[in-house]
């Protein structure tokens, strides 16, 4: 290939991101298989995956902190919609109580 050690490193490093985005899709994201039998289907519901992904990683730019925004699809999944917690109806108002430890209990 001829190039310096350097040059060698970050030509793998950039190989290596897309094989992690790739991986993530395909695990947590469910690009996996094809769900029908008909190509034009398959091809809207991986473009809708893929706008999915696309604005969670938006939202994780934009919202979480520095230090979160490099958790996984699966992580984000189980802090925002696997989250035990109960629904209230009293006085006439429905009310959602989270776990104590939830970390977004406030907002």
């Amino acid at each position: 290939m001829g190039l310096s050690p350097n040059k060698l490193e970050g030509f793998y490093n950039q190989r290596a991101t897309c094989e992690n985005l790739i991986a993530q899709g395909k695990g947590q994201v469910g690009w996996a298989g094809m769900l029908t039998q008909h190509f034009w289907t398959n091809d809207a519901l991986f473009q809708l995956g893929l706008l999915a992904y696309n604005l969670l990683v938006w939202f994780k730019r934009r919202f979480l902190p520095q230090g979160e925004q490099g958790k996984e699809v699966e992580t984000l999944r189980s802090w925002f919609i696997h989250t035990a917690g109960q629904i209230i109806h009293t006085s006439r108002q429905w009310f959602l109580d989270l776990g104590a430890d939830y970390p977004w209990k406030e907002t």
